[in-house]
């Protein structure tokens, strides 16, 4: 996570690996440098994740 997800708020980025920068939805707020899983692809650059663990 390279930017904080809001959870209902609003998303924050994420970088995955040789892919690039995806803004990131998640149901919870999670803060900048949470480990986190893609789960969902929503379009063009979106994603939605949770953390991992």
């Amino acid at each position: 996570m390279i930017n904080p997800t809001r959870g209902a708020a609003g998303p924050g980025e994420v970088d995955v690996p040789f892919l690039g920068v995806f803004i990131a939805y998640s149901d919870d707020p999670l803060p900048n440098g949470t480990s986190v899983v893609v789960y969902q692809e929503l379009g063009s650059r979106t994603v939605r994740v949770q953390p991992i663990g």
